[in-house]
């Protein structure tokens, strides 16, 4: 058993900017091929494509609408829309509101495999159905902004490079503020209240990211892991 430690300060960066271009997508109704809704999507190309073998932070809003609820889904797709390759990543409801008012959300994404888009797919109600828009298509159309879009950096190659026969990490035990978003075997996990995150030889870790928040120009939240491999 060794043990080491990670400050937050061992690390100038902890996420990779990338470009989600904004687009839409066509989205036939079930009930007639001449009804057709209007979804928003982040489309990726070239180095900005998502792949299985990283993990993305996405931060994006959503307008409120004044009369109506917005539930969505959030999902990775390819360009060609075809239903049997996206992976759903969450579920969400913005409430109705004062349309001035936009609604954030942070995630974390680990694809299953290769995806070229990002889609926000609303679920339709009967009120879409009388809704006509100017070019067409019917039915509400969100209006999403895209915050960030970023690959995780994994700090187990950093690890690696620092403490000699380091292959994985069996207890970790993190300080840092409450809502420190993290990344630990693609999944999203966050520091709760106490301000401490513990794992204790129950999984064997291999990946390991952060996403902390800038709290003033050039310097981001501090945190600390304290580790055992």
């Amino acid at each position: 058993m060794n043990i080491g430690q990670f400050r937050r300060t061992q690390q100038q960066s902890y996420i990779t900017s990338l470009t989600a271009t904004p687009g839409t997508v066509l989205v036939e109704s079930p009930t007639s091929s001449e009804i057709v809704f209007k979804d928003i999507c982040g489309n990726l190309s070239g180095a900005n494509v998502m792949n299985n073998k990283h993990s993305y932070y996405l931060k994006f809003g959503v307008r409120r609408l004044a009369a109506y609820d917005q539930t969505f889904q959030l999902k990775i797709k390819n360009a060609s829309n075809s239903d049997t390759n996206e992976q759903v990543i969450e579920s969400y409801t913005v409430k109705k509101g004062n349309i001035t008012d936009v609604v954030y959300f942070e995630v974390v994404i680990s694809p299953n495999a290769e995806y070229n888009q990002i889609v926000w797919t609303l679920q339709r109600t009967v009120d879409d159905y009388n809704i006509v828009n100017y070019d067409g298509t019917y039915g509400r159309v969100m209006d999403i902004s895209i915050t960030s879009y970023a690959q995780i950096i994994d700090i187990m190659d950093y690890l690696k490079s620092q403490y000699s026969g380091l292959e994985y990490l069996t207890s970790i035990g993190i300080q840092g503020p409450t809502g420190l978003l993290m990344c630990i075997n693609g999944e999203q996990i966050r520091v709760g209240r106490s301000g401490i995150y513990e794992i204790d030889n129950e999984m064997l870790i291999t990946s390991i990211g952060f996403v902390p928040k800038e709290i003033s120009v050039g310097t981001l939240e501090y945190f600390l892991m304290d580790f055992v491999y």
